[in-house]
This record gives structure tokens, sequence and C-alpha cells, in this order.
């Protein structure tokens, strides 16, 4: 009941958020208007949010902690071969799309805002980072704050974070009239073939099947 309930207020705050920020624009809106329009305090604010930033982009964490999930489940901690992280991609996206509306809507309130597209860049760096370690196999061990993948997991993930740009970008401009997840797919095999050039710099192997 108290998690329903959390989960409640997280989500009035959202809304809430999300209606001021499309009025009035992201850097016009300050935590306590969101609050007051939530009907909630301040306090109670940051219970939820550490920062108004952290409102526009509410499911980094629990994407993360999914992409994590699945993939842990497929491999047990080794390291991640190209034809999981295809599929595992598929997957985690399918389920992103269910929140299709927000996503747009996110989107919106991020391109008229430079703060907001910092925040964006940090987002990506920390997706990079997760693919980077389940690369290396080692998304096991220890609090993943303190984990850092090897310079050629992390560039190899740069590689398919960058893949990917372009096709959720896409999506965004098509209004969500765009096959994502077959777009992407095809997108990730493009990328494969600069693999190779990578682990031969690195002296690695790459993410195969």
């Amino acid at each position: 009941m108290a998690d329903g309930r959390r989960e409640e207020t997280r989500q009035r705050l959202v809304d809430a958020a999300f209606l001021l920020f499309e009025e009035h624009g992201f850097d016009n809106v300050t935590v306590d208007q969101i609050a007051t329009a939530a009907g909630v305090s301040r306090r109670t604010f940051f219970r939820h949010f550490k920062s108004k930033e952290k409102v526009v982009f509410p499911h980094t964490e629990s994407r993360l902690d999914l992409f994590r999930g699945v993939i842990r489940a497929r491999t047990g901690g080794a390291p991640a071969t190209f034809a999981v992280l295809r599929d595992v991609f598929e997957e985690v996206v399918q389920s992103w799309l269910d929140s299709e509306d927000h996503m747009m809507r996110s989107r919106r309130i991020v391109v008229r805002s430079s703060v907001l597209q910092s925040v964006d860049y940090d987002v990506n760096s920390k997706w990079e980072k997760a693919i980077g370690l389940e690369i290396d196999g080692v998304g096991m061990g220890g609090p993943q704050d303190e984990q850092l993948p090897t310079l050629r997991a992390r560039v190899i993930a740069g590689v398919l974070v960058g893949a990917m740009r372009p096709v959720f970008e896409r999506w965004y401009e098509c209004g969500g009239d765009f096959d994502i997840v077959g777009n992407g797919k095809r997108a990730l095999q493009v990328a494969e073939f600069g693999l190779e050039a990578i682990d031969d710099h690195f002296g690695g192997h790459k993410p195969s099947n």
C-alpha cells in the first residue's frame, strides 16, 4: 500500500511538471510551482526527485535496471555477445513503447532547453557505461557507481549508442510512426561491421554471435 501511494505521488509530480514545462518552458518553472501543482510540499518533491531535471527523466534508473536484469538473465554476468545485445535491445525497447506518449512529451521539453540537452547527454553516458560493463562481463561485481568498463568496452558501447541515436531521432520526428525496433536492429547490424576494426586496435575479441 505504501509503495502504491509513493508511486502515485511520484506520478502526480511528473504529470504536474510536464504540464508546467509544456506551458512555460523548463527553465521558467520552479520546484515550488511543481510541488504546488501536484498538491504536495517542496520537501515531498525532493523525497522523490533530487532535482527539477530528474523529473524529465524519471525512468532512467528503472530502465537501466531492466536492461541489466534482462541481459544478466541471459549471460549470468559473463561477457555479453553481440547477439545477446541485439536481442536485449529489442526486448527493452519494446517495453519502453508502453510509455510512448511520455517519451514524446519528454523529447519536446528537452529540445527546448540547453540545460536538459546536457542532462540528456549524461543519460547517454550512463547507458554507454552500463553497456560497456556488460560487454566486459564485470556487471555482477560491486556497486555500479564504483565500476568502470575497459576502454575497449566503452568504445564499443559508444558505437552502439551512437548507432541508435539517429534511429530514436527519426522515431521522434515521425511521431512514433516508425519501426524503431526493426530499424534499430538494422542500425546495430551496421555498427557491428565496424567493431572488428576496434578489436584489431585494442587486441581484443568483439562481442560476436
